[in-house]
Order: structure tokens, then C-alpha cells, then sequence
């Protein structure tokens, strides 16, 4: 009741408020002029039926037009998912027209003689993993040509592709077998090494790529025709074949032969590498070297990371090796050896934002000593430049297949052809188009099959009609799509950890055996003193020689003390870097650009 009654006081115009309302009017009546409508000066339209009527059918158009095309595209995806084909059903009919209007001849993989450089792709079918997140093939690929359809939203939500054109030396699909890259780029390699060459094979890629299943078995072809031609050598003339397998992992070499013992790298007076304590063992069929590397493989080091349960976090080196005939223990002069090298799977430091201190800095390794292995090989086809294999200790293990003049080398380049992993893909590729030096510079051209155009009816969407190229893409752009990260304050800081842990580690040793020593000398000394025979002793020499052992006890630890509050100072110092790597804004698969 108190609140009806309020309303209506406080509704009802005050005497003040109803002068100044009458003069106002009379006012406006002296002027000739109306009193305008509440709201504004023109009076509103009113809507007429028809006008509701018309904007409730449009709007009934639209949603009728939106249903129909959710339908239309959950039937595409039923169809494309019936066909055994998933993932975005818009950007799968771009790659699909841009096939239409693009068919590429595919050349077949021909036998050239030996190249001193070989680069080639092998592409592996998409995983369950990829299928179960509706990942979609963004890759063509056509001998020796690969073309990576990436994905691109504009900014007012439009997609497109972004198509890069690539040419190598051999291409590999997915229904490529291993057997076909082994004959075409590194059985060479066996008929070299039996030559009197210096055979190297690198797998490089992303982590789960299918590096090690494809060096798995090119490995194993390798050595089963590497036994049948000393096979047919006469047995006074029979090469002896020794085998060694060890891993790079950090800063260490280990030695998956004999038990993952410690290994040191050194260099002799005349320049030359030297693995100490690298077991080589002799070996006399293709079924002990078999077994040997098996047992090795079991060894290498993995760890679960954001991109693979399995990740091989360490880069495996097996080195077969030939000498003399007559030559047991391996002693004489080498005559010829192939390396096959399984490198650790590169990421993009971005990726490893999420990680532990550990896998962090063996990923800084691992992209460091990549980009050392690319420059070395680059470098080895230019004939009298230096060749900088110090860099890391993969390239130093490796100088004679660097700085030979008897050196051959195959790189087989493992991508996935899922969509979220097309900038992976990307920088693997340009990783693989740099390191062969190329004569020119010019742009890849695609090879376009006239007869299957005309049989297909497909234009081009260009003006010649004829050839396709890639774009032109800026210097610049291209420095900034390294493969791996090259962040220098964090390589350094990953360089001091490292140096840092090698001299706490080397100081405990140390420590350990001094004190050792130590416990030996106050054996002897508490010996004369409590032995039963002893009539009378001397305290004092007793008190003199016991403060030295305690005064050497405390220099020890204090040693200790100081190199682990360093390797400490050090593992801060890393953290504080990497976390600030990790507030950069990571690039997205699907990227948002302007439209052009």
C-alpha cells in the first residue's frame, strides 16, 4: 500500500512542473508550430502486415538456407568418411579442384650413377591418432615434385590454401615401400663403401615422422647386400667387416655396444677423429649384425613428449666398417665404411614450452647440432670451403664424411602428411631444399600432364595456361622459417648448463675417489696406533697427520659445494630464458591473415 500510494505522489505533476508544461504550450501555439511526437521530430512508420509478413518469410529463408547447407555438408563428411577420407570437408575439395586443375606427371626414380649429394622424401600414410582428430592429407606429391596445401583462414573467416612447390632429387608417397627408396638412393651407397668410399645416410624429420622405421629397414637391406657382395669376394680377398653403434645424446657419447659406457671424442696430432673406447666387433653374417644393432636399438634413449610417446631423444650412429683382408683387429688403414645416422626428432621450440628442464635442453641440442649438420653438408659440395664439423659433436664424429674426397651422402626427409602438422612439414622441407647447393636460384616450375587436363576439361587459373610457379617469397620470410630455433641467448644458456653439469658431475668423481684415498690413509694411520703390538706412540704425529686428512676432506667438499651452486646458478639462468621463449605467441596451424 506504501508503495502504490509513493508511485502515484511521484507520477503526479507538481504545480511548478504544470506552469512551466502550459506555458510551454502556449508558446508553441504563438510560433504556429505543433508539438513534435515523443522520440524525435518525424513521426514513425507504422509496420503494416505486410511488411511483418515479408520479414518473417526472409528470415525463414535463412534459417531454411543455413539448415540446408549443415546438412549438405554433414552429408559431404558422411560420404568423404564412408570413402575412408576424413577431415575439413572444405579445405579437402580445395586440394581436390587444385588436383583437378593441376595434374602433375610423376617421373620415374631413375639410376643417375652415384651424386654426391642425394636429397629425398619420403611421406608415411596418416596414423589413427591423425584419423581419430579428423586430420585431413595436405600433401601432393608427384616424383620429384611435393606440393604442401596449407590451410589459411582469413580474417573475415574465408578459407583458402597456401601452396608451396618443392622439387628434389626423389619423392616417396605413401604407397612407396621402403624397398623403393633403398634401390634408388641407397643401394649406391653399398656399391660405394665396397669401393673404397666413405657412405653416410641421414633420416631427418619431425618427431613421428617415421625416421626410424624407415632407417629400420633400408638398414636391414643394406646389410643383407652388403654380405652378399663380400660373399662373392675370394677368401684370401674377403674384406673383414667390423660394426660399431653409439648415440649422441646432450653433450654425451655413448656406446650402445658395451653397455652405454661413456665415450670421449678427441682429435689426433694429424686432425683426425677419434672415438675413445668405441667398441668395434667383428662380425661375420648378416644375422649377428642383426642381432648386434637390435640389441643395440633396445639402449637409445626416448622419452614421452608432447608430439610422441616414444620420441628419440638421442641421434643413433651405426658405422659399419671394412678393412684389409687379413686385418682381425681392425688396426690397419680403413678401406671403406657406411654410417647410418637416425637423427632425434627436431621441434620447434615452442612446442617444448610445456616441457621439463631436461627435455628442453636436449631439444636446444638437438636443433643445434641439426643446424651444424646442415651447414657441414652444404659446405662439403663446394669444392676447397671450410667445412665447420667442430661445431657439434655429431658433425665431429662424422668429419671423414665431410672432408673426404671419397664422401657420399643420402638424406631422406620423413614428413606426415596430417594438416596440423603442415608447418612441421614446411620447415622440414625447406630444411632438406637448403641443403643441397643448388646451381640457380629459380623457381620451382610444376609439370603439368596436358593429356589428363583435357581428358578432365580442368583450366588453369593462370594467364600463360601452361606451367605453374611457386610464388617468390621474400629473403626475409624465408630467414624466418629456419627449421629449428636458432635463439643464441638460449643456446648459451643451454652451453653453460651443460659445461656446468660436466663439471659438477666430473668434481664428484673426483671427490669420490680422493676420499677413497683418503679412508686408505686413516686405515694406515689408526693401524699404528690400535695395533696390539704398539707399545707407545707419538699423539701429536698422530693429531698433526689427521688435521691434513680433515683439511683435504673440507677442500674437497668445499670444491663440490662451489661446482653444484653453479650448475644451480646455471639451471636458473636456463629457466629464466626459456621462460621468456615461452610468452612468444606460438604460430597456429591455422593461421588468420588478411585477404588480399
Amino acid at each position: 500500500h506504501f508503495s502504490s500510494t509513493m508511485r502515484r505522489i511521484v507520477s503526479k505533476p507538481t504545480s511548478n512542473q504544470r506552469g512551466k508544461a502550459e506555458a510551454a504550450t502556449s508558446s508553441s501555439k504563438a510560433k504556429g508550430s505543433s508539438t513534435p511526437p515523443p522520440g524525435g521530430g518525424a513521426k514513425k512508420e507504422k509496420f503494416s502486415l505486410d511488411k511483418l509478413t515479408k520479414i518473417k518469410e526472409e528470415r525463414e529463408a535463412r534459417r531454411n538456407q543455413q539448415k540446408n547447407a549443415k546438412t549438405a555438408a554433414a552429408e559431404k563428411a558422411k560420404a568423404y568418411k564412408d570413402a575412408g577420407i576424413v577431415g575439413d570437408v572444405d579445405f579437402i575439395e580445395m586440394i581436390e579442384e587444385w588436383k583437378h586443375k593441376h595434374p602433375l606427371k610423376v617421373a620415374s626414380h631413375k639410376n643417375d650413377g652415384p651424386m654426391k649429394m642425394c636429397v629425398c622424401i619420403r611421406k608415411r600414410p596418416l596414423n589413427y591418432k591423425e584419423l581419430d582428430r579428423q586430420e585431413h592429407d595436405c600433401l601432393t606429391l608427384a616424383n620429384p615434385y611435393a606440393v604442401v596445401h596449407e590451410s589459411k583462414i582469413s580474417v573475415d573467416q574465408n578459407k583458402y590454401l597456401n601452396n608451396l612447390n618443392f622439387k628434389f632429387d626423389h619423392v616417396f608417397g605413401e604407397e612407396a615401400q621402403t624397398e623403393d627408396l633403398y634401390q634408388a638412393c641407397i643401394r649406391p651407397l653399398v656399391d660405394f663403401m665396397m669401393d673404397g668410399g666413405y657412405s653416410t645416410v641421414f633420416a631427418y624429420g619431425q618427431t613421428g615422422s617415421g625416421k626410424t622405421f624407415t632407417m629400420g629397414q633400408a638398414q636391414a637391406a643394406a646389410v643383407k647386400d652388403l654380405f652378399k657382395l663380400l660373399g662373392k669376394q675370394k677368401p684370401k680377398e674377403r674384406l673383414g667387416c667390423f660394426v660399431a653403434c653409439f648415440e649422441i645424446y646432450g653433450p654425451k657419447c655413448q656406446d650402445l655396444l658395451n653397455n652405454r659406457e661413456r665415450l670421449e671424442v678427441m682429435e689426433d696430432s694429424k686432425g683426425g677423429v677419434d672415438i675413445v673406447g668405441l667398441a668395434k666387433v667383428p662380425v661375420t653374417s648378416s644375422e649377428e649384425l642383426d642381432g648386434l644393432l637390435e640389441e643395440a636399438m633396445a639402449l637409445r634413449t626416448t622419452s614421452k613428449t608432447d608430439a610422441n610417446d616414444t620420441s628419440s631423444r638421442s641421434h643413433s650412429i651405426i658405422q659399419i666398417f671394412l678393412h684389409p683382408p687379413g686385418d682381425v683387429n681392425a688396426e690397419k688403414p680403413l678401406y671403406g665404411m657406411l654410417s647410418v645416422v637416425d637423427l632425434a626428432g627436431s621441434e620447434r621450440g615452442q612446442d617444448t614450452k610445456s616441457h621439463s628442464r631436461q627435455l628442453r635442453t636436449e631439444g636446444a641440442e638437438i636443433n643445434k647440432s641439426l643446424l651444424a649438420l646442415k651447414e657441414c653438408i652444404r659446405s662439403m659440395q663446394v669444392e676447397g670451403q671450410h667445412v665447420s664439423f667442430r661445431a657439434s659433436k655429431l658433425t665431429q664424429v662424422l668429419k671423414a664424411s665431410f672432408t673426404s674426397k671419397r664422401a657420399m651422402t643420402v638424406m631422406v626427409a620423413a614428413v606426415s602428411p596430417a594438416a596440423d602438422s603442415a608447418d612441421h612439414t614446411i620447415n622440414t622441407l625447406r630444411y632438406a631444399d637448403r641443403v643441397k647447393e643448388k646451381d640457380n636460384a629459380s623457381k620451382v616450375v610444376l609439370p603439368i600432364d596436358h593429356d589428363a587436363r583435357a581428358q578432365t576439361g580442368a583450366q588453369l587459373d593462370m594467364d600463360d595456361g601452361e606451367e605453374e610457379e611457386e610464388e617468390e617469397e621474400p629473403e626475409e620470410e624465408l630467414a624466418a622459417e629456419e627449421p629449428v630455433d636458432a635463439d643464441p641467448v638460449y643456446e648459451q644458456a643451454v652451453e653453460q648448463l651443460n659445461d656446468a653439469e660436466e663439471q659438477l658431475l666430473a668434481a664428484h668423481i673426483g671427490a669420490v675417489e680422493r676420499n677413497a684415498a683418503m679412508c686408505v690413509d686413516e686405515g694406515k694411520l689408526l693401524s699404528a696406533i690400535l695395533d696390539k703390538t704398539v707399545v707407545d706412540y707419538d699423539i701429536d704425529d698422530y693429531a698433526d697427520k689427521l688435521e691434513v686428512i680433515l683439511l683435504q676432506r673440507l677442500s674437497i667438499t668445499n670444491e663440490l659445494q662451489r661446482r653444484l651452486a653453479d650448475f644451480r646458478s646455471k639451471s636458473r639462468a636456463e629457466e629464466t630464458v626459456s621462460r621468456r621463449m615461452s610468452w612468444a605467441k606460438p604460430r597456429s596451424v591455422m593461421s588468420y591473415e588478411p585477404t588480399h
